[in-house]
């Protein structure tokens, strides 16, 4: 099962939002996937949106219906909806753009400069285009 596994203020738990899923929230919050992680990330969501989502995700990820769904709310009304905003807005991604298994060293196309005199790295904010990455061109 494709998804992700988010450590958040519910606990552990698997996401996935299956087109299944995805269907079911995009009839509950009357708008579709993209649409409802642009309110997401843009503040103009409303409060099925990220809940909702989340119930879903978790439903998705193999956790019974009521559970899920007082799951989500228990930790919208304790810990504030804009923590769930955060994990709903994550499960959405990944479920738009697939989850990646994590690259090994650097990302392509980018690679951080490094200063051979001293041993030491450069900050995450130092980086140096490599000749074959398109930004490059």
């Amino acid at each position: 099962m494709q998804g992700v596994t988010i450590a958040w203020a519910g606990g552990e738990h698997r996401f996935a939002l299956r087109l299944g899923e995805l269907r079911a929230l995009q009839d509950v919050c009357d708008a579709g996937p993209h649409e409802i992680l642009t309110k997401l990330n843009l503040g103009t969501w409303r409060v099925d949106d990220p809940i909702r989502t989340v119930q879903f995700g978790l439903m998705g990820g193999g956790m019974e219906r009521n559970e899920a769904a007082k799951l989500a709310v228990s930790v919208a009304e304790l810990h504030g909806l804009v923590e769930v905003v955060q994990v709903a807005a994550g499960v959405l991604a990944a479920a738009l753009a697939g989850v990646k298994d994590d690259a090994v060293g650097e990302q392509p196309g980018v690679s951080p400069k490094s200063d051979p005199e001293n041993g030491g790295s450069a900050g995450s904010t130092d980086l140096e285009l490599l000749p074959d990455s398109p930004l490059s061109k």
